[in-house]
């Protein structure tokens, strides 16, 4: 039995949501009507379902509250089910990475707390990748063409440094001079079934901790003048979401229609079940350890295989520390 309902978000959260995916089905409702400006593709690749959104202009923009450019969801199996998988699921996520990566040399940034495991992401696939951006002279010299320079960057949190996570990007950047840059961070999910369940994809860029309400300066073409591609994973929950999910899985199991609790109703509802912590409680599962080291793996491995012209799915394994 399905507990929690099927009933789309509300479209007035779509610009808050850090999932485009997310965002274009509360904007659809029920009746899935177009979107102004957004165009989508359903595929399948592997046995894997991949969607992909391209936002095309500035409504487009408007409604869906993020830049214009492309958001490729990739929807993982369920924990349990995806032992051992690597292999494919990585290469879904490489053949979509691929022809979002500029030619050159890269820098991938790690965004997040190594301490805290829900916010681990970044710190651990920047852990699981290779730097190769040293070794480039000895390659050049032994005629190694099979490796793109790739500089590797975990910044850790303002909390422990005291620079802001822009701020130390914005150095590495004009220093390396790299060609573009891959970030990886954890994100907030509008609804149960995406955490850990979704790799995110987009050629926008992004901005740290948006998803807990972090108001850091994004990190984007924009703000560093090349190519960011954010790599994301949602990792933790809000409790009102879960709450938002919990009523209409009420109503649905009463057989009551869906229900007539609007955003504002719900929030004050929030705050009288949590008190002070309501907006501030974030939800994640209890084998998050688990989660982010298995989706860590997939997308450092997407990542070797999408960036070195020498990685197949046969010697992935080789290019992961």
């Amino acid at each position: 039995m399905k507990y929690f309902g099927n009933d789309p978000l509300p479209a007035a959260c779509a610009p808050y949501l850090d999932m485009a995916a997310e965002a274009s089905a509360a904007l659809r409702g029920a009746e899935n009507k177009e979107i102004p400006g957004v165009s989508e593709e359903l595929l399948q690749e592997d046995r894997v379902p991949v969607h992909v959104i391209r936002i095309l202009d500035e409504e487009g923009e408007r409604l869906m509250g993020r830049r214009s450019g492309s958001y490729i969801t990739i929807d993982l199996p369920p924990l349990h089910q995806r032992a051992g998988d690597v292999k494919r699921l990585s290469g879904v996520v490489a053949r979509h990475l691929q022809p979002l990566l500029p030619d050159g040399p890269l820098l991938l940034v790690g965004l997040g707390n190594s301490q805290a495991t829900p916010d681990a992401l970044g710190p651990q696939v920047a852990a699981l990748t290779c730097a190769t951006r040293h070794l480039m002279p000895q390659f050049a010299a032994d005629g190694i063409t099979a490796l793109r320079s790739l500089a590797v960057l975990t910044p850790g949190v303002m909390g422990n440094t005291g620079i802001s996570t822009p701020e130390l990007v914005a150095a590495a950047v004009r220093e390396l001079q790299p060609a573009g840059v891959i970030v990886v961070d954890a994100l907030a999910a509008g609804a149960l079934e995406r955490v850990g369940s979704s790799i995110q994809l987009a050629d926008t860029g992004l901005r740290p901790g948006a998803g807990v309400g972090s108001r850091l300066p994004e990190l984007s073409r924009e703000t560093l003048g090349i190519p960011v591609i954010a790599i994301g994973v949602p990792t933790v929950i809000d409790t009102l979401a879960i709450l938002r999910e919990t009523l209409s899985a009420y109503h649905e199991l009463q057989q009551t229609g869906p229900p007539v609790v609007d955003e504002p109703t719900l929030r004050g509802l929030s705050e009288r079940l949590l008190g002070e912590a309501a907006g501030r409680l974030l939800m994640t599962p209890k084998d998050v350890d688990k989660l982010i080291a298995d989706c860590a793996h997939i997308v450092a491995a997407g990542i070797a295989r999408a960036v070195h012209p020498g990685v197949n799915k046969r010697n992935f394994y080789a290019y992961l520390q």
